[in-house]
């Protein structure tokens, strides 16, 4: 029993992160190090702050955003790449092991299910947030706008200041 536990976890595991592994996805970027930082400038006009160096000065309201952006960013990488398959494959792992006990198919079950209603929520707010964030910026930065230009809110996951 602990055995085929052991084999029923390792093969999860490789499945969840055999992509990363064979550099057939890019891995995603908590993986690589958190700059809250990138792509702000916060006091520098010739380009954005490194990780290393930190903020020159003042930040803007856009620089606020763009730091506010990267945070969630992070936030949702941490649960899309991390915990919704640490928990999806933990639901699946007690629906295995459960061995036909009605109380714990019902309670995998209720596991299975928390967890894809969890992933839909944070996606929606991923959603949510980020095109508030880039129609904050669009608006922000149009301090003359010209009446016969079309504003356009692609790519709408990035911030342009």
């Amino acid at each position: 029993m602990k055995v085929s536990l052991f084999v029923s976890v390792v093969l999860v595991l490789f499945f969840i992160f055999i992509p990363s592994l064979s550099l057939a996805a890019d891995p995603p970027s908590i993986f690589s190090g958190i700059n809250i930082w990138q792509n702000a400038y916060c006091g520098s006009t010739s380009s954005p702050i490194t990780s290393t160096e930190g903020p020159k000065g003042p930040c803007g309201f856009c620089d606020a955003i763009i730091i506010a952006s990267n945070v969630m960013r992070y936030m949702f990488e941490l649960v899309f790449y991390i915990l919704f398959p640490v928990f999806f494959a933990w639901g699946g792992i007690q629906f295995m092991i459960s061995q036909g006990n009605p109380s714990k198919i019902k309670q995998a079950r209720q596991i299975l299910i928390s967890t894809v209603i969890g992933f839909v929520i944070a996606a929606a707010a991923w959603l949510i947030i980020g095109l508030l964030f880039h129609l904050m910026t669009n608006l922000s930065s149009t301090s003359s706008p010209d009446p016969n230009s079309v504003n356009s809110i692609n790519p709408w996951n990035k911030i342009e200041c």
